[in-house]
């Protein structure tokens, strides 16, 4: 390629492009079976990532309903077993881990930043019993509800 770039003859750019395309596919077929493993590991692993992302919109969604696997593995279009060890393959967590914390970082943003009662944002977030809710929370942040709404407004209970 290079002597042929060198004389530039009528076509070497041609010729030149042909012996590239050649290269490429000698390169391909001699490692065409690492090449289909890798391409597929990126697949399965752009797969996984669609499938996670089609839970967390679920339950972004679902947040004030009760959010159960089956039906988080029906709206990722995966098996109910298969979304639990993925999500734990993937998270390190359980659905429920995930759940509750992302329920925990809805009622953050909601005590921060509206004046609804703390009943409200139980039930917004999915909690039932408004004790319980608080229990949660102040497990999970180490400040009650009102008080992490009085230290996020910056005015004193």
């Amino acid at each position: 390629m290079a002597d042929e770039n060198a004389r530039r003859h009528l076509c070497s750019l041609e010729v030149i492009r042909a012996q590239l395309l050649l290269l490429i596919a000698t390169v391909c077929q001699r490692y065409e079976a690492p090449l289909l493993e890798l391409a597929a590991a990126q697949a399965q692993r752009k797969s996984r990532r669609d499938a996670l992302s089609r839970v967390s919109r679920y339950v972004r969604e679902n947040l004030a309903r009760r959010i159960t696997l089956p039906a988080a593995a029906a709206a990722a279009d995966l098996s109910p077993n298969y979304l639990a060890h993925l999500i734990k393959k993937e998270t390190g967590k359980s659905l429920t881990d995930l759940v509750t914390e992302r329920r925990m970082e809805k009622a953050q943003e909601l005590l921060a930043h509206t004046t609804l009662r703390i009943a409200e944002i139980a039930s917004a977030v999915g909690f039932e019993d408004e004790a319980y809710f608080a229990r949660r929370f102040r497990q999970r942040f180490r400040l009650a509800p009102r008080d992490y709404r009085s230290k996020a407004s910056g005015t004193p209970r």
